[in-house]
């Protein structure tokens, strides 16, 4: 094609191996559907500044082609035939409800003083559920108690009601591991409870949890794009 276009009216000048690399170049882009990386490749093996505008254009031209044909990469067809789009189904499948443990550590609201200090105490917990016949109202941080240690004639008069957190993050059990996480960004404990949209406490989540849940499919994928390679 570069030879012929020689003989076209006013294009004696043309030098056909321009073509050839333009061609490259759009080939790159359209199979691994990455053209910047193309141009980018065809550019660091001439360092011609003359072909990058004909490159550039053959580059996007052939990705939106491909793409629209094809909306996979030339990479993604081995892992996908080795079952690597399993694991991320098996990934945006998982909830928290499947990795939350049941049971956690709560007091009611009409709780003690004495009760909520003696709970802390034996479970060496940072924050402490404040539920209502296993109704969620909130949470009492073990920050909170510590300014009625020195009071004595205070804190027998402190219930959990009376120093809880009504505004305690939570997670809904059909909530992904992914949305958990997110969760976990705006909170600086290591457990939020799992609390269903009428209110109901179901158990809690850690944050150790989540990153062992996503790492554990991102090590299942790892090990399928290993195999493929070898």
């Amino acid at each position: 094609f570069g030879h012929g276009a020689q003989f076209l009216p006013g294009q004696a000048m043309i030098n056909p191996s321009a073509f050839a690399l333009v061609g490259m170049g759009a080939f790159l882009a359209a199979t691994t559907h990455a053209p910047i990386m193309a141009i980018i490749m065809i550019f660091e093996l001439t360092l011609d500044y003359q072909i990058m505008l004909p490159l550039m254009l053959a580059c996007v031209v052939a990705y939106y082609v491909s793409s629209g044909i094809e909306k996979r990469s030339i990479y993604a067809a081995p892992l996908r035939r080795k079952g690597a789009g399993d694991y991320r189904r098996q990934l945006a499948e998982l909830h928290v409800r499947d990795i939350m443990k049941e049971n956690p550590l709560a007091v009611s609201a009409n709780a003690r003083f004495e009760e909520i200090g003696q709970q802390f105490i034996a479970a060496r917990v940072n924050y402490l559920y404040v539920t209502e016949k296993d109704r969620f109202l909130g949470a009492i941080s073990l920050h909170d108690i510590k300014s009625y240690l020195n009071s004595p004639e205070l804190a027998g008069l402190v219930i959990a009601g009376d120093i809880m957190h009504e505004r305690f993050p939570s997670v809904p059990p059909e909530a992904s591991l992914t949305e958990a996480m997110e969760c976990f960004v705006e909170h600086d404990g290591e457990r939020l409870p799992v609390v269903t949209p009428r209110r109901q406490l179901l158990g809690s989540i850690s944050k150790t949890d989540v990153i062992l849940g996503l790492a554990g499919s991102n090590r299942s994928l790892a090990t399928t794009q290993t195999t493929d390679v070898q």
